[in-house]
């Protein structure tokens, strides 16, 4: 099967060659109901036609300015009409990789439609689509059909490998203010640009590009990035101009091929108000810093800390740095995790499952630690660890909040949620059994230090 269908339509006499070729080709008189000839070709000679398609896409570069809408008109019509009849080939032969390029008009539709068929009756590997738009000087009219596409067709958007042009389809969608990119990128070694003048609220998930530009994006305030790929000289993000962003979620697993993130180069730009970083249990992409008056500055407005999932071999003590920069904190919340969940390690191969239990050996390297500096803190009221334990470092590092925040007003301990993959507590028998263990606690935790706060135990 091809390995790409695609037209970009460079001249006219291009354009009613390709019209000329496929009207050839289809029998008339469809008002009988009968099949279309190119249907009923064999898959040597639709290879041969997707080849020509191909290399009129290939041997032009971009379409001229100067086209008439008529002649852009015909030319998507054009690739609808060969669209819909290669994709109607009865072969049940694996589509390997299937990418077309189409303006957001309304025969687009049929295009939508043919490949949402052609997945629900054959398997499609990788499929792409690359969507562009006429103008925007009707950009509203562009975004009501793009969610037409979407919403009739769950199946062909559910399938994309990839969707790109993103600026064009963002630009498209003026009013757009929620965005999901669910792997949604150009592939390895590209970079995705986003800007549009409305989204508050963007995920981009699993998407496979070296990095993310967020170049303009004035009313944007709450970000989720989750899973980006490893690299040893860029971060995953790159924030432009983006100054209501308040709200920033970060959530990858970390490997020894991550480049490790300085919060005073990365957030270069950014004032944040609500910090989540999500580690999946494995290792640290965080790395503590002193805390300058760069790094003070960027945490300014910082009132909360979630840290989720951090291994329970990695010590505590490196998160003293964000209370030491972030002097208007009010709430650190921290999850603690003790095992790599075994439905997470299948998915590994056995280098990664190596590389995993090397991060986690008593004394790696690769596992956190922070001499915490001797200062106060005077607005953090609540500290809350789940997944807590009867351990040393744990309670050492219960001890070191204790001593900087002087009007800390509660520290939450919890034992750890169940997991949703093992469906087991991981760290339930180490969490104190009864009330004389925990009032133990307590006492060691609080010992000749002069704190207010309440320290609670909870299921």
């Amino acid at each position: 099967m091809p390995r790409q269908l695609s037209q970009k339509i460079t001249t006219r006499q291009g354009a009613e060659q390709m019209t000329a070729e496929i009207q050839a080709t289809q029998i008339q008189g469809q008002e009988h109901e009968q099949e279309d000839r190119i249907s009923e070709l064999p898959d040597y000679i639709l290879m041969t036609i997707l080849d020509r398609l191909e290399k009129l896409r290939d041997a032009s570069g971009e379409a001229s300015s100067d086209y008439t809408r008529d002649e852009l008109a015909q030319s998507n019509v054009s690739l609808v009409e060969a669209t819909k009849s290669i994709l109607a080939h009865k072969s049940q032969h694996t589509i390997n990789y299937l990418s077309i390029k189409f303006y957001v008009r309304d025969e687009s539709i049929d295009i939508v439609r043919s490949v949402d068929n052609a997945m629900a009756n054959r398997e499609v590997t990788r499929a792409d689509f690359t969507i562009i738009t006429e103008r925007l000087e009707t950009s509203c009219v562009y975004g009501r059909l793009f969610m037409t596409f979407l919403d009739g067709y769950t199946r062909a958007f559910g399938g994309l490998t990839g969707l790109f042009d993103m600026p064009n389809v963002l630009s498209a969608c003026q009013k757009l203010e929620h965005l999901i990119l669910n792997r949604c990128d150009a592939g390895i070694g590209s970079v995705l640009q986003i800007e549009h003048p409305q989204l508050s609220q963007s995920s981009i998930m699993h998407c496979a590009c070296d990095r993310i530009e967020l170049n303009r994006l004035p009313r944007l305030t709450h970000l989720t990035c989750k899973s980006w790929r490893p690299s040893h000289d860029t971060y995953p993000l790159i924030f432009g101009y983006v100054p209501k962003l308040s709200v920033l979620i970060l959530n990858s697993v970390g490997s020894i091929y991550h480049r490790n993130i300085r919060l005073s180069e990365f957030l270069h730009n950014v004032v944040i108000v609500n910090l989540d970083l999500n580690f999946q249990c494995r290792k640290i992409w965080i790395q503590p810093e002193a805390p300058k008056r760069l790094l003070a500055h960027l945490l300014r407005n910082l009132r909360m800390l979630r840290l989720r999932f951090i291994h329970e071999e990695c010590d505590l003590s490196w998160t003293m740095f964000f209370l030491e920069a972030a002097s208007l904190l009010k709430k650190i919340d921290i999850q603690v995790w003790d095992h790599v969940c075994d439905a997470n390690e299948k998915d590994l191969s056995s280098e990664e499952f190596q590389m995993q239990r090397e991060i986690f050996k008593k004394g790696s390297d690769h596992l956190m630690s922070w001499e915490a500096h001797d200062f106060k803190h005077y607005n953090l009221s609540k500290l809350r660890i789940e997944g807590f334990q009867v351990e040393e470092k744990l309670k050492r590092y219960i001890r070191q909040v204790l001593k900087a925040a002087v009007n800390l007003k509660l520290v939450a301990l919890r034992r750890s949620r169940l997991c949703g993959k093992c469906r087991i507590y991981p760290s339930s028998m180490a969490y104190p059994p009864n009330e004389e263990q925990k009032a133990l606690i307590r006492v060691q935790v609080s010992d000749q230090i002069s704190s207010n706060a309440r320290i609670r135990f909870f299921p």
